[in-house]
């Protein structure tokens, strides 16, 4: 499989498509459709991984008798990996870095691989025997993935890595639009618009909300308890892209209307609706990018809901004896908008914060620095900071309840000491994509409200506040640090140095002194390996070795390499790694990297 983490729809690469975060409004996916819970160890040394190009194409059985056990694994162009899927050979990359660092990183031993995606963006072509006879009899249409170097779609019914009711909503459309005859577009005839590409979300059932729940402390509130991924009556947010401009052709808004009409009028109703919403997205531009910016409700919410969990317990053998027996798990309701970034794995994503969340809760140190602000960077709709604050919450000390039986005369056992993230307080999420903005506020207005607090939060509701910027991380980096605690860092996939190469100076060289840890989380690990490099070597010696740019010669004098270069003692150690698979099936793998500050 090839990738095209740009967000963009090209003809060699338009296979895990909607992977990414090479733009902002393509992140990277995790998870897996199960209730089993991801265990985690170290990666195994060298198994032996089959991709497409080992795959014995006289052998029938090949893929379905692999751990992938996908029948479409030859013809569609999604996955490259069918056997040895948690550990893909850049986990064993990343994995021999940490370890070279000092550092043993938590990753899975186990996945699965069926019905992780909650997320998918798929192409809607006429089927190639059918472009050239569609007045003359049958009208057939196929969804599913580009083929590697062509605009011929790969239809993947019954795809292994959709969330069942992705699966179901593609076959309603297809049959919808076969039956209206609805115009599809063609990369031959593009000034005749038509039906291009589909957005499917699956959001979680009865989760729709439209005033703050009043919920208890340490309890998240809007709508179901179970998470999306466990969640068999899942509905779908649906996105129509047409290759056409709507708001200038009226026959085109018209046939789009048709076929939203059938669809919503079928499937969007009660008693056991399938659609939550639908959507149109007007993308008249012939080139690769999927989608337009112009977007227009048609039926249904404006925002739907996704309930993550976020497993919050011990990690290591000196936490499980401080907390033996508290290992916890919570989670955290995020409200999406079509336009606005969407985790395709959510039950990986919330390992993967889950991590952290357990890291920070504990600390390094026997007096761990409490983390009262947060600077969520990179932050697309904050599901990073708004997990980590629903993991703030749960872990707030109760407070004494005045019926309490008094206490055992038996000597108390030792408390454990109190969790660094548990005071967090504000959460500034940084975002260059705008869209974020709405689904932000809505979360945030149903966090869970910290335990034991008297007053408190950042807000006057006792919630923990939160609030959304839009520019780049990288433009004014000493103003959305100032007077954090921690900071997450979540780039795309070039990673800070080509991204936002001054807030991996300021990082590097001029921290400001509250900013104690920070964590960066990778979808691309070469570019993780560069910054921590950076992370790792580079220190100011003087106001003027700060404001000069990374990696500049000093005047007179070798530098402590002997070539010139000023190196200094590094500000940041790395304490913690771990990695998660986003994207089983595909030689990917999400990593996180812990940093403690040493000055």
């Amino acid at each position: 499989m090839k990738f095209d983490f740009a967000g963009s729809m090209r003809p060699a690469a338009l296979s895990r498509w909607s992977c990414p975060r090479a733009s902002r409004a393509s992140h990277c996916r995790s998870g897996g459709l199960s209730s089993a819970r991801i265990q985690r160890q170290r990666w195994r040394p060298e198994p032996h991984v089959r991709s497409a190009a080992d795959a014995d194409a006289s052998t029938p059985s090949a893929s379905s008798c692999s751990e992938l056990s996908c029948r479409h694994f030859r013809d569609c162009s999604g996955c490259s990996l069918s056997d040895d899927l948690a550990s893909p050979p850049v986990g064993r990359e990343a994995s021999a870095w940490f370890r070279s660092q000092g550092v043993e990183i938590d990753a899975p031993e186990k996945i699965n691989a069926h019905g992780w995606r909650c997320r998918a963006r798929l192409a809607v072509r006429l089927r190639e025997e059918e472009e050239q006879e569609r007045e003359e009899g049958t009208y057939a249409v196929d969804i599913g993935l580009f083929r590697a170097g062509t605009h011929a779609v790969s239809a993947i019914p019954d795809c292994v890595a959709h969330h069942p009711r992705i699966n179901e909503a593609v076959e309603a459309i297809r049959g919808a639009v076969e039956r209206l005859r609805t115009r599809v577009y063609s990369e031959a005839r593009p000034a005749r618009g038509g039906l291009r590409y589909v957005q499917l979300t699956a959001v979680s059932s009865d989760a729709d909300v439209d005033d703050e729940d009043e919920t208890d402390e340490g309890e998240s509130g809007a709508g179901a308890e179970t998470p999306v991924h466990e969640d068999v009556q899942a509905r779908i947010q649906l996105v129509l892209v047409w290759g056409s401009d709507g708001s200038r052709q009226p026959a085109a808004k018209g046939e789009a209307e048709r076929l939203a009409r059938l669809l919503w009028d079928e499937k969007g109703k009660a008693p056991a609706p399938l659609f939550h919403s639908v959507f149109f997205n007007w993308q008249p531009s012939p080139g690769n990018s999927v989608m337009g910016p112009n977007f227009e409700r048609f039926a249904g919410p404006e925002l739907a809901w996704q309930r993550i969990a976020i497993e919050v317990g011990g990690t290591g053998e000196e936490e499980k004896r401080r907390r033996k027996g508290s290992a916890t798990s919570t989670s955290v309701v995020v409200a999406l908008s079509p336009a606005a970034f969407s985790q395709a794995n959510p039950a990986a994503f919330g390992s993967l914060v889950g991590e952290l969340a357990k890291v920070w809760s504990t600390g390094a140190r026997a007096e761990p620095a409490r983390i009262v602000a947060l600077a969520d960077l990179h932050a697309g709709a904050g599901a990073v900071g708004l997990a980590l604050a629903a993991a703030a919450a749960a872990a707030s000390p109760a407070a004494a309840s005045p019926s309490s039986p008094p206490p055992s005369p038996s000597p108390p056992s030792p408390s454990p000491p109190p969790s660094p993230l548990a005071a967090l307080e504000r959460v500034v999420a940084v975002d260059c994509v705008g869209a974020g903005r709405v689904p932000l506020a809505a979360s945030a207005a149903h966090l869970p409200r910290p335990k034991g607090r008297n007053g408190g939060g950042g807000t006057t509701s006792g919630r923990i506040s939160v609030e959304f910027f839009e520019a780049r991380a990288g433009e004014d980096p000493a103003r959305w640090l100032a007077g954090a605690d921690a900071a997450v860092v979540d780039p795309p996939r070039k990673g800070l140095a080509v991204g936002d190469p001054e807030l991996l100076r300021v990082l590097c060289e001029s921290p400001p002194r509250s900013l104690r840890r920070f964590a960066y989380i990778s979808c691309h690990f070469p570019s993780l390996r560069r910054d921590a490099g950076e992370l790792l070597q580079l220190s100011p010696s003087s106001a003027a070795a700060a404001a000069a740019p990374l990696g500049s010669k000093g005047e007179g004098g070798a530098g402590e390499n002997g070539g010139g270069e000023t190196r200094r003692r590094p500000l940041w150690r790395l304490s913690h790694g771990a990695a998660r698979i986003f994207f089983p099936g595909a030689d990917h793998v999400e990593c996180l990297a812990v940093f403690e500050r040493v000055d």
